[in-house]
């Protein structure tokens, strides 16, 4: 009588989406198996849409561009109506302004940046063991349509950037919510390529 409970309780679980993250059943859905779906996704440049609403602005602004995925590196060029790249290298974050500043940052001297840099790459390159150390860590849905909620661990970090937002399906992120200070947001659409 027991087993039969435990599983008509796991397939609650399972149909209302809040089953165990690391499940290690055949078939189960969880975070290491989004984790190798994303790592599969192809390489490259994919569009974006982004849509940022911020608390001093009257409306949001729009912003396009691309972003390019290669191995551990990931790359977002906006190019209308500013232009502007953000190179995530190793433990480095490089920002090149139209006006043609540079600055470069270590991820590891400041806790915001390295938060934000590696819930973005750690998620789009499938590694998503790395995002345990920094963040609580929610999966919900099946590989036809999941959502992956972040929220920093670190209570300073927490202040910026109170929780980041990605979905999609399969081993693609079609969008990726960004929650900031006083209310700010960023979301971006990634539009993926059918091939």
């Amino acid at each position: 009588m027991t087993s039969g409970l435990k599983i008509l309780c796991l397939l609650i679980l399972l149909s209302s989406g809040i089953a165990p993250l690391h499940a290690d059943w055949p078939g189960a859905w969880g975070l290491a198996q989004l984790g190798e779906a994303l790592a599969d996704a192809p390489e490259g440049r994919v569009a974006f849409t982004e849509t940022r609403s911020v608390s001093y602005l009257d409306a949001p602004i729009v912003l396009s561009g691309y972003v390019l995925r290669q191995g551990n590196r990931l790359e977002k060029h906006i190019v209308s109506p500013i232009q502007e790249s953000i190179v995530i290298d190793d433990t480095t974050v490089q920002v090149d302004t139209a006006e043609g500043e540079h600055h470069r940052f270590d991820i590891n001297d400041h806790g915001l940046i390295k938060g934000l840099a590696t819930a973005l790459r750690a998620t789009l390159i499938g590694d998503l063991k790395s995002l345990d150390s920094q963040f609580k860590v929610t999966l919900s849905g099946a590989d036809s349509g999941w959502t992956l909620h972040l929220v920093p661990l670190d209570e300073s970090v927490r202040k910026s950037l109170p929780g980041l937002t990605l979905a999609g399906a399969e081993g693609f992120v079609e969008t990726i919510e960004i929650e900031g200070e006083n209310g700010d947001l960023s979301i971006m659409t990634l539009q993926h390529s059918v091939p």
